[in-house]
């Protein structure tokens, strides 16, 4: 019997049987596989399940889907394979009986630290977890949940996920443990980021994608719409560790890609700086202190921005946006929000007014504008890494998916 067991090794563990056939996976009764959790989107994934194996697919999911801690558009699933969609682990399990045989004694613990390969105690995907086996031809150390388990012959092998060599166990040997990176010494990181992996083609492409749709005015909440889910999507695999951005989401879901992100970024203005206006508008000119209480309200809501598209990002509903709790999870972590809150608003200041300012420079027709959204996706992916790397470095303070 094939089946997908989800939150494995836990207290919360369960498990759905599968059959051959296609599954969907994703938060909402509608899924074949629904699973409530905030950080799982309402099409998440799919499983295209066999008697064998199992081929994974994102959905355009705003948190992606990891397998081996990668973030993958599509990866093959055989059974003991781990992935994760937002925060929720799931195992591709089958009961299949190992084939009968001698068993072989497994070869002595190897001693992890100071290995020829260079490899440390933690595991290579996990570097928060203790290393329990060491692929020789990849010379890195895997934790339990990077490795696969195979039956043959009667015995049970270790094999790594990403070469398919069989793993050997490793002994525990007391090394000083590196200190976790803080939030300020990734920021200057961020300045980079967009250029990692595929990131220029995806800053060249997205800008000329753009440019061309600017000419149809109709598209403009297509463009937006998009736009943001974009950026939900770099806070959402920056906040779980990611290195390199993301790919442009699939137009596979006209409401999940474009028309709820469109309402999130409504809500997200209306919540922050409708007050500022409707002071601006209301108060009558003669009111004291009329304009410092314009001022302050718009301080305010600038202030309160950068939290609430963290909290959109990652737990991609409108009720994240509770004025209450986006204030209490601030004050959890208000040295390290400050500094990020002003990062974000200096970038997104830049980011404002980048089309005047390259107009002005470089005055030349469609050029201007095609670098001008180049800038823009920049200081876009900049800022959203900003906030997803607060999130990575400070989730265990503001505790939003601890049960």
């Amino acid at each position: 019997m094939v089946r997908l067991t989800v939150n494995p090794d836990s207290a919360d563990a369960w498990s759905v049987e599968l059959t051959p056939g296609v599954y969907s996976v994703g938060r909402g009764e509608h899924n074949q596989v629904p699973i409530e959790h905030p950080s799982v989107s309402s099409s998440h994934c799919s499983l295209t399940v066999s008697e064998t194996h199992a081929m994974l697919k994102d959905a355009g999911s705003t948190a992606g889907t990891f397998v081996r801690g990668e973030l993958v558009e599509q990866a093959r699933l055989v059974p003991g394979s781990v992935f994760r969609i937002g925060e929720v682990e799931l195992r591709f399990d089958s009961d299949a009986p190992a084939e009968s045989g001698p068993m072989r004694v497994p070869p002595p613990p190897r001693s992890v630290a100071g290995s020829a390969g260079g490899s440390t105690r933690q595991c290579k995907w996990h570097p928060r977890a203790r290393a329990r086996f060491y692929c020789a031809h990849c010379k890195h150390s895997f934790c339990d949940l990077c490795v696969e388990t195979r039956a043959a012959s009667g015995v049970v092998h270790k094999v790594c996920r990403k070469c398919g060599a069989e793993c050997e166990p490793v002994s525990e040997v007391p090394v000083a443990a590196a200190p976790p990176p803080t939030f300020g010494s990734l920021i200057p990181g961020a300045f980079v980021y967009p250029f990692k992996g595929s990131g220029v083609i995806l800053l060249v492409g997205g800008a000329i994608f753009f440019f061309l749709l600017g000419f149809l005015h109709f598209f403009g909440l297509l463009i937006t719409g998009y736009l943001f889910s974009y950026a939900k999507r770099i806070v959402a695999t920056s906040a779980n560790g990611e290195a390199e951005p993301p790919d442009w989401p699939d137009f596979t879901n006209w409401y999940d890609d474009i028309l709820a992100p469109y309402g999130h970024l409504i809500s997200l203005v209306v919540l922050t700086y409708f007050p500022a206006w409707a002071l601006a508008v209301f108060l009558p000119e003669t009111t004291p202190f009329r304009s410092g209480l314009v001022i302050a309200a718009t301080v305010i809501g600038s202030f309160l921005a950068p939290m609430g598209m963290l909290a959109l990002s990652m737990f991609d509903t409108f009720t994240a946006l509770n004025p209450m709790a986006l204030v209490w999870s601030i004050l959890r972590i208000p040295g390290h929000y400050f500094v990020d809150a002003v990062a974000f608003g200096t970038v997104i200041g830049a980011y404002m007014f980048c089309d005047a300012f390259i107009g002005t420079i470089l005055p030349v027709p469609f050029v201007g504008r095609l670098v001008a959204g180049c800038l823009n996706l920049y200081l876009l992916a900049v800022a959203m890494r900003i906030l997803g790397l607060l999130y990575w470095t400070k989730k265990q303070e503001l505790g939003w998916f601890i049960r």
